[in-house]
């Protein structure tokens, strides 16, 4: 029969639930409003290009189905007027996709890890990076320095930390663009995985490819890629946090990995 490990020590999902709630990561949301939140599931279900990550189809599905898929995702309390991340559905995601890339990694294989929030995100998505290759994975680094038409702007594709980003004259940007990792795709074979968020994740899930994302209040395209059959694990969390306030996420990540 296939293993599968306990959840790490109830004492240590209790901490971590309460640095995220305290930090702002989950709970309460700080970030976006319900207005915001729900303006931007209006405008994924209606096909706007800077919502849906690269995800195809989602005007099919209705406004109180996606509604509901993205509450399920995110542990919305639909009855309070806050938009909530449920902080254990947080580390649920992060303990079950620390599993599952420890099973790929004993495999080896490739593995393009990417952010559309370099300003946040880089110390996680790095942190896993760095477990993969050391567990004996690929990081791919495919494209480094190719242009990509995302923006008003030249953009690259630049590395930091094994994390792809787009970069432009002035550093690594925010971009929902599913364009860098089309590029990344269209370079050469699938990975065997994906660690990313924003369009970097739509565009590999809509590809098919397993992908661990992580996911906004207002980021619902991936919630509803799941929704679609694409094969990933999602992490709710507020991704517009100071960076060393998403330690526990990783911590919750590195215990899956391990075998907790």
């Amino acid at each position: 029969m296939p293993y599968d490990p306990p959840m790490p020590a109830a004492a240590d999902l209790d901490a971590w639930a309460a640095r995220l709630v305290k930090d702002g990561v989950a709970g309460p949301h700080r970030s976006h409003s319900h207005h915001n939140n729900m303006g931007k599931l209006r405008r994924t279900l209606e096909g706007d290009p800077t919502c849906t990550f690269g995800v195809k189809d989602l005007h099919l599905m209705s406004y109180d189905e996606a509604l509901l898929v993205v509450a399920d995702v995110c542990g919305w309390k639909m009855e309070e007027p806050t938009d909530y991340v449920d902080p254990l559905r947080t580390l649920g995601g992060a303990v079950e996709a620390g599993r599952a890339c420890r099973d790929l990694a004993t495999a080896g294989g490739e593995v393009i890890v990417a952010t559309g929030h370099p300003d946040t995100l880089i110390p996680f998505v790095g942190g896993i990076s760095e477990l993969l290759e050391a567990a004996g994975m690929t990081i791919r680094r495919d494209c480094d320095g190719t242009s990509v038409n995302a923006g008003f702007r030249a953009r690259t594709i630049e590395y930091e930390k094994g994390v792809a980003v787009l970069a432009d004259d002035w550093g690594a940007i925010h971009t929902h663009s599913p364009e860098g990792m089309l590029t990344l795709l269209a370079a050469g074979p699938p990975p065997d995985l994906v660690v990313a968020d924003h369009g970097w994740a739509g565009a590999a899930m809509e590809a098919g490819i397993f992908t661990v994302a992580t996911l906004d209040t207002n980021d619902p395209a991936l919630a509803l890629a799941k929704a679609k059959g694409a094969p990933c694990i999602l992490i709710p969390l507020d991704d517009g946090r100071p960076p060393l306030m998403y330690e526990p996420v990783l911590e919750a990540f590195r215990a899956g990995f391990d075998g907790a």
